[in-house]
């Protein structure tokens, strides 16, 4: 299995394959991701990491499309990142956004908020989970492909009423963590978020 952590920091996986902006030891691929493309080839990676990077970064959605490209189709890109109701994510000056539940159903059609907004995204994912761990929100998402000019064309004309978005994003709700893709956890035993949770441990078997 191909597994790739990005902004992987001072943390390592077993049997993963580190990058980041900075030269640190044990990292195999040094790139800052706000550069795109990335020099990781397109469909090679079975799973991408990115934990406590998103957050960080300016062009996460060019980001993220970015990540679709690289991985597998049915590959899994496992986000952990700062969750906006928690004050640890609002203590580190570095981070430049806080995520919600649904942050990451721009890229998921399915849901609601992905079906009324696809064009903000070149690509697909499917939600597979969703869970908070202490500070942190956990995403992880199966990769379905691109938003070719064919799929783009199909949904170009696609018109929601307010109430209808309204009905869908309150059903969403309803069904609680993990949407449509199920609530089922992507990790057991995750650290705390950022700096303060884990640093320099391996958090994660994949």
């Amino acid at each position: 299995m191909n597994i790739l952590s990005v902004g992987a920091g001072m943390v390592r996986t077993e049997g993963a394959v580190h990058l980041d902006r900075v030269d640190l030891p044990g990292i195999e691929i040094v790139w800052d991701l706000e550069k795109v493309p990335y020099p990781l080839g397109g469909g090679c990676w079975d799973v991408v990491l990115a934990k406590d990077i998103l957050e960080h970064l300016d062009n996460v959605v060019e980001c993220v499309d970015e990540l679709n490209r690289v991985l597998k189709v049915g590959g899994r890109l496992v986000i952990r990142t700062s969750y906006w109701k928690s004050e640890a994510s609002f203590r580190d000056p570095t981070h430049k956004r806080f995520c919600t539940e649904q942050t990451f159903d721009y890229w998921c059609p399915e849901t609601p908020t992905g079906a009324m907004f696809w064009w903000y995204t070149k690509t697909i994912f499917r939600k597979v989970a969703v869970r908070l761990d202490a500070d942190s929100l956990w995403v992880e998402m199966e990769k379905v492909g691109e938003k070719g000019e064919k799929w783009r064309a199909e949904h170009a004309g696609r018109i929601f009423t307010d109430q209808a978005v309204v009905a869908e994003g309150a059903s969403e709700m309803e069904r609680g963590k993990g949407g449509r893709g199920g609530g089922e956890d992507v990790e057991q035993g995750g650290q705390g978020h950022g700096p303060d949770g884990g640093s320099g441990k391996k958090v994660a078997d994949v």
